[in-house]
C-alpha cells in the first residue's frame, strides 16, 4: 500500500513538472484544471488545460536575479504549444528587490517559454525612479532582461511626458531607446 501511494505522488509530480515545463517554468502553479469539454480560442485551437491562480519565479543564472509571472488563468493551446494569460502581472527582481513591474489585460507566452507578447493597455513602471511606459503590446524576454515594442509608446516621468513609436528596452541596464517620431514636454524641477 505504502508503495503504490509513493508511486502515485512520484506520478503526479511528474505530471505537475512536464505541464509547467511545458510552459517554460520550473516552479510553482497553485491549481491546474483540466476540462471534460476542451474549450476553443478564437482561432479554434482547444485549451489542453488551464491554471488558476498561477503564479511562477524563475531565477537567473548564477545571480540573485529573478523574474514572477502572475496571472488569474492560463490557458495552453498543445497544437501551437503556448499558453494565453489573463490579466498577467511580471515582475523583473534585482539583487536588492523589484525593479520593473509590467502588467496587461492578455500575454501570450511562447512556444518554450522564450518570450512573452503582453497585449491590451500595458504598462511597465520603474520601482525607484517612478518611470511609467505605456503602450498596446510589448514583447518580454525575461531571461534576457529585455523588451521591445514596434507600437506607440508613452513614457511618464516625475519631471514630463515623452512619446514615439517602436522601443527597446534593456531592463537590466535600464536603457531605452525610442526608435521613431520622438516628442516630449519637461517640466524643470
Amino acid at each position: 500500500m505504502q508503495i503504490r501511494l509513493v508511486i502515485v505522488l512520484i506520478g503526479l509530480t511528474a505530471l505537475t513538472a512536464t505541464i509547467l515545463l511545458l510552459l517554460g517554468r520550473t516552479e510553482f502553479a497553485d491549481i491546474i484544471s483540466t476540462t471534460d469539454t476542451p474549450v476553443q480560442d478564437s482561432t479554434g485551437q482547444q485549451t489542453e488545460f488551464y491554471l488558476q491562480q498561477a503564479q511562477t519565479r524563475r531565477f537567473h543564472h548564477n545571480a540573485p536575479r529573478f523574474h514572477q509571472f502572475d496571472s488569474e488563468q492560463i490557458e495552453y493551446f498543445k497544437t501551437s504549444d503556448t499558453a494565453i494569460a489573463r490579466n498577467p502581472k511580471l515582475v523583473i527582481n534585482g539583487e536588492n528587490g523589484p525593479v520593473w513591474q509590467a502588467t496587461a489585460r492578455n500575454a501570450t507566452m511562447l512556444a518554450g517559454g522564450t518570450g512573452i507578447r503582453m497585449q491590451g493597455d500595458v504598462k511597465i513602471r520603474h520601482s525607484t525612479n517612478g518611470m511609467e511606459l505605456n503602450t498596446e503590446e510589448l514583447y518580454v524576454i525575461p531571461d534576457r532582461e529585455y523588451a521591445e515594442t514596434a507600437k506607440p509608446v508613452v513614457i511618464y516621468t516625475a519631471h514630463g511626458t515623452t512619446t514615439g513609436t517602436g522601443m527597446k528596452l534593456d531592463l537590466k541596464q535600464e536603457k531605452l531607446e525610442l526608435l521613431a517620431d520622438v516628442t516630449g514636454v519637461y517640466e524643470l524641477p
